[in-house]
């Protein structure tokens, strides 16, 4: 399996495995992201789009893709696994803890922290 089966009352399940070239962490999924159950999922964010304009992947994936890009090498999770909102609600929620050189801080919040 390639991620971990959501067992524990999270919003979204993390998709990590040893050997990912880049994990992308955001502080915790949005509301829109919780509901449908994919990272980034809201239509105003261009997460993905930016993923393929820049060539870090082959194509456009939408959010419900997800699980596949472990096979290009990239992961994601979230700091607040149990919650969702945007940052300025969640701040008393996240523990920060140090990362690896692979790491991308997808939140302005997480990253200057």
């Amino acid at each position: 399996m390639a991620f971990r089966r959501n067992t524990r009352g999270e919003k979204l399940p993390d998709v990590l495995v040893p050997g990912l070239d880049v994990v992308f962490v955001g502080t915790a999924p949005s509301r829109r992201s919780a509901a449908v159950g994919a990272y980034y999922a809201h239509p105003g964010n261009r997460f993905w789009q930016t993923l393929f304009e820049t060539g870090i992947t082959p194509r456009l994936y939408e959010p419900h893709e997800y699980p596949q890009l472990i096979h290009l090498g990239i992961g994601f999770t979230d700091m607040a696994k149990r919650a969702s909102g945007m940052d300025h609600e969640l701040l008393s929620l996240i523990t920060i803890f140090p990362c690896h050189r692979s790491t991308v801080w997808t939140s302005q919040w997480a990253q200057s922290n």
